[in-house]
C-alpha cells in the first residue's frame, strides 16, 4: 500500500512550488487545466481503495449534487443567517435528522454542524466539560476512554486542561464496562466511546457505558 500510494503521488522531485505570489498573474484556462489533473491523480488513490476512510462514497452522482450545491452557495456565510436564510434552515434541518437517528428525535434537542470528526469530538468534550465540569465546580476535569479512542480526544483534553485516563485493553479493542466504573472519580465528567473507533473498527458497548454513566 505504502508503494501503491508513494507511486500516485505528486510529490517528486520535479514537481513546481510556489513560495510566493507569482509577479504576474497565469491565464485561468492554465490554472484549471492544473488543478484539474491534480485532482484527478490525487482521487485515483482513493477512488480504487487504497484508503481505510477518509472518503465514505463513491458516486458521480452524488459527487456532482455536492459541487453544485457547493457553487450555489460558493460566496455564503453561515454566521449571516439574515443574509442566507436557507443555510439557517438547512442546518437545523440536518440536526434534526441527525438526532431523529441516534433516538434524540426531540424539540428540545440542539447541535450544530462542524468541518469534520475532529471538531465534532472537541465540541463534544467541551459540552461535557461546560456542564458537568463547571456546574459541579470540579477544577480537574477527568475523560475515560480506551487506547483506540480518537486522536482529537488528546487535543481536546490538551486544549482545555483535561486529564485522559486510560483503560486498559483487554485484547479485543473494546472498552470494558467493569474497567471503566473502577477508574470514575468525582472529577469524571465523561466517558468517551467509540461506535465504531478510528483503528480497528469496532464498536464499544455503547449501552452498557451508558447505563454506567446514569448512575452517576
Amino acid at each position: 500500500l505504502r508503494d501503491a500510494l508513494k507511486a500516485k503521488s505528486n510529490k517528486g522531485p520535479d514537481r513546481n512550488i510556489l513560495r510566493a505570489l507569482p509577479k504576474q498573474g497565469r491565464l485561468i484556462k492554465n490554472v484549471m487545466q492544473e488543478v484539474c489533473q491534480s485532482g484527478k491523480d490525487d482521487n485515483a488513490t482513493w477512488e480504487e481503495g487504497l484508503v481505510s476512510g477518509t472518503v465514505y462514497a463513491n458516486s458521480t452522482e452524488h459527487t456532482e449534487l455536492m459541487n453544485a450545491a457547493y457553487a450555489a452557495y460558493s460566496w455564503s456565510n453561515p454566521l449571516h443567517t439574515g443574509i442566507w436564510p436557507s443555510l439557517n434552515q438547512y442546518e437545523c434541518e440536518i440536526i434534526a435528522m441527525t438526532a431523529s437517528m441516534v433516538n434524540g428525535g426531540k424539540e428540545h434537542i440542539r447541535g450544530a454542524t462542524t468541518s469534520g470528526g475532529t471538531e465534532s469530538i472537541i465540541l463534544a468534550i467541551k459540552a461535557h466539560r461546560e456542564h458537568y465540569g463547571f456546574k459541579r465546580y470540579i477544577q480537574h476535569p477527568e475523560l475515560i476512554c480506551g487506547p483506540t479512542a480518537h486522536a482529537a480526544v488528546d487535543k481536546a483534553c490538551e486544549l482545555m486542561g483535561i486529564r485522559k485516563v486510560v483503560v486498559k485493553d483487554d485484547g479485543d479493542f473494546c472498552l470494558n464496562p467493569r474497567s471503566v466504573q473502577r477508574l470514575i472519580t468525582s472529577n469524571t465528567i465523561l466517558i468517551y466511546a467509540s461506535a465504531p473507533n478510528y483503528p480497528q473498527g469496532t464498536i464499544d458497548p455503547i449501552e452498557k457505558l451508558s447505563k454506567i454513566s446514569l448512575k452517576y
